[in-house]
């Protein structure tokens, strides 16, 4: 039994394990959306983004946002007053469950990668998965997460950190956690969102910090190749902010020789 509170449909309770289990991103098939924010001392990075990016998802699901940007606030800041911690790892979840539109908020403990792991990096193993190319897909952090826990899973059941996705034309779009960008002659490569990924809160933010400090961006198709092949390689989320990839399929890669802290 858990001993800290969550936000389920306008109320606060205590969740028991399975309930917690059935709110985990890709235990079921639910048609909605969440967001998986960062907290540091009761302060959510990007918080503002995040919802952005959680009422446009439901839009185009055709759903529609429970509560206000303010009231989402409020709800989050009550949950962190609650049980307060240094790192936390925040999620809402909003979907249709029949008739009936459900949403939910939590606060979780969250331990942050170690400088350590930073260093080493992380070995990821590359994973087919039919997915169509298509801008519309980045637009929605979806519900039916099936597909990227499942390829993580896999990966982590191998012996591996993390898992690269391959969408039906052979590109590498994202991982199964987080958007991927490449270096290459000094300029910094990631896949466009019509390849299949998702509009990152932390992929646009390292983008613009890029182009803040002179170095190039382009968007481009990426096979696994061209990952190998590189001048290095990282993979970014809100959580653990920009994570080198050590190796890819068991071939080591070079360590990104770019200012990865600057784009923090």
């Amino acid at each position: 039994m858990t001993n800290y509170m969550i936000y389920l449909d306008g109320k606060y309770i205590q969740p028991d394990d399975k309930l917690l289990d059935d709110l985990t991103p890709g235990r079921r098939r639910l048609r909605g959306v969440f967001e998986t924010m960062r907290a540091r001392r009761g302060r959510i990075v990007f918080c503002d983004e995040h919802l952005k990016r959680l009422s446009d998802g439901l839009k185009c699901l055709g759903l529609k946002d429970p509560l206000s940007p303010r009231r989402w606030k409020t709800v989050l800041r009550q949950l962190l007053k609650r049980d307060p911690l240094t790192h936390s790892r925040v999620r809402i979840l909003v979907w249709r469950e029949g008739r009936c539109l459900r949403y939910a908020a939590m606060a979780l403990k969250y331990e942050p990668p170690v400088m350590s792991q930073y260093r080493r990096g992380i070995r990821a193993v590359t994973a087919a998965t039919g997915r169509r190319a298509s801008s519309r897909q980045a637009r929605v952090k979806s519900l039916d997460y099936f597909l990227f826990a499942d390829a993580y899973q896999r990966a982590a059941a191998l012996g591996f950190d993390e898992a690269l996705l391959l969408n039906a034309q052979g590109h590498v779009f994202e991982a199964s956690r987080a958007n991927i960008f490449v270096v290459r002659n000094g300029v910094l490569l990631t896949p466009p969102l019509g390849c299949g990924c998702l509009d990152g809160i932390m992929r646009a933010h390292v983008i613009h910090k890029a182009l803040r400090y002179k170095i190039p961006v382009r968007e481009c198709s990426l096979t696994v190749n061209d990952i190998i092949h590189s001048d290095g390689a990282f993979i970014t989320n809100a959580l653990i902010g920009a994570m080198p990839l050590a190796s890819v399929d068991g071939q080591a890669l070079k360590f990104p020789d770019i200012r990865l802290a600057l784009l923090q």
